[in-house]
């Protein structure tokens, strides 16, 4: 979860050496929450992440496109690669963004898996493991295609305070603006020029690349993406075959099935 360091600042008394005689450090001590502009002050070789994140919205559509968008539907055709072997079928993705809610079936042929959630409740299950609760650290990953950006929804739950600064940074290649979050270990990589989102990467777990930006509805989608899973070398390569947005999804889909 997304959160600030509110620990208070440190108020022991000060040492009764030799008294400093220096002009007194008229910096008052942060007592409150995190002040956005505080927080988000430019460091050398940082940038200003309240403008990096104005320039994203804008470059994805605009916050009043975005906040159009109430319901997702993607259906992909994906590729796997791992050291147990090959596959390839689909992936149905399904959202409800208002609702907090969602749910991702993968058909492989030999294999099979259903994921949900609402709220912080998730579950799961595949051909080779049975019904769970997604666990705490699980439930953040699963969610983190469901927005249309997540950018946008971190700053519309949370606001600049969200952020740490952003620096400049390589990623495939491209020139890029590293975006990263406070008390959380995703790092995203928004590309200079497009200022869309190339890539995320949480490391020693996944790095996901989003390529082939198509506009749908007013704001722009990535049509490929390959998510690399690092602790069982794996790679999913998705080709987003149809998008749909604000269509009615029945509510019992996202329900934890029975055993």
């Amino acid at each position: 979860m997304v959160g600030c360091n509110t620990e208070a600042p440190n108020t022991e008394a000060p040492k009764t050496e030799a008294p400093n005689t220096e002009a007194p450090n008229t910096e008052a001590p942060n007592t409150e929450a995190p002040n956005t502009e505080a927080l988000n002050a430019e460091a050398p070789g940082t940038l200003n992440i309240q403008d990096i994140i104005t320039e994203h919205i804008e470059a994805v559509g605009g916050a009043k496109a975005i906040r159009t968008i109430q319901t997702v539907r993607k259906f992909h055709a994906v590729n796997t690669t791992a050291p147990t072997g090959n596959a390839t079928g689909t992936t149905m993705d399904t959202f409800d963004l208002i609702a907090d809610r969602g749910r991702v079936d993968t058909d492989l042929g030999v294999f099979q898996e259903s994921k949900g959630w609402t709220g912080q409740q998730g579950w799961k299950k595949n051909s080779f493991e049975p019904l769970r609760d997604l666990t705490a650290e699980e439930l953040p990953i699963e969610k983190i295609g469901a927005n249309v950006s997540i950018i946008f929804a971190l700053k519309e739950a949370y606001g600049s305070a969200a952020f740490l600064p952003a620096t400049k940074s390589k990623f495939n290649d491209h020139d890029c603006v590293k975006v990263e979050i406070v008390d959380s270990p995703l790092a995203l990589y928004l590309n200079e020029k497009t200022k869309l989102i190339e890539g995320m990467v949480i490391p020693n777990l996944i790095r996901i690349t989003f390529s082939n930006y198509k506009l749908v509805t007013g704001v722009q989608v990535p049509f490929r993406n390959k998510v690399e899973i690092f602790p069982t070398s794996t790679t999913v390569t998705a080709e987003l075959k149809r998008v749909e947005f604000n269509g009615e999804l029945d509510a019992d889909i996202f329900t934890k099935p029975a055993n």
